[in-house]
């Protein structure tokens, strides 16, 4: 059953491979493994998206004009809906360009310069980008002033790491309270 955490390591892996060898000349001993990981994210990367779509989860209330009030998704079909899973979905789609406009391409396979994650064409933002998943992602802020889970949950480091590595990638760096997080984040520290 594909989960989105192994998921989220695999395109990782990939990207890297890709950025060490494929931009290096053909005498490099990366350069074909850089190429072949360039070539397999291209082929793959808008399957990944359709998959990554059916995990969404609407959370809260439905607005006057049909919209969520709040989208989570989840770590694998019939899994567990929390902020991790935002972050695992949203860094894969960010590098590979298929957030849409501040995340990069938009509906096609690539460029002319073979660059997966970018594209002139831009399509618009990606349902995953949508405003419901921010207010989403901000609502795990807890009164403790971290991250948890879900809305309402304790805060905890690794969803806090979580919150704040999805929300720039969806152009939503102010959408919490930096200042309560700094003092929780002192908090934790060894004194």
């Amino acid at each position: 059953m594909p989960h989105c955490a192994p998921t989220y390591a695999e395109a990782l892996s990939l990207c890297i491979v890709a950025g060490i060898g494929s931009n290096r000349s053909q005498d490099h001993p990366y350069h074909r493994a850089g190429t072949s990981a360039l070539e397999l994210l291209a082929r793959r990367r808008l399957g990944m998206h359709a998959h990554f779509l059916t995990l969404r989860e609407p959370q809260g209330v439905v607005g006057d004009g049909g919209e969520e009030d709040r989208t989570a998704f989840r770590m694998q079909h019939d899994g567990e809906v929390d902020v991790r899973a935002s972050y695992c979905l949203l860094a894969p789609c960010f590098l590979l360009g298929l957030l849409g406009d501040e995340g990069g391409g938009g509906e096609t396979e690539g460029t002319d310069d073979g660059a997966v994650g970018t594209d002139a064409g831009r399509a618009g933002r990606s349902p995953m980008a949508s405003p419901a998943a921010i207010h989403h992602i901000s609502a795990c802020q807890t009164f403790e002033e971290g991250f948890g889970a879900e809305p309402n949950n304790e805060a905890h480091g690794g969803y806090t790491f979580c919150a704040l590595g999805a929300l720039p990638l969806l152009g939503a760096a102010d959408a919490f309270d930096a200042g309560a997080l700094a003092g929780w984040l002192a908090r934790r520290q060894p004194g």
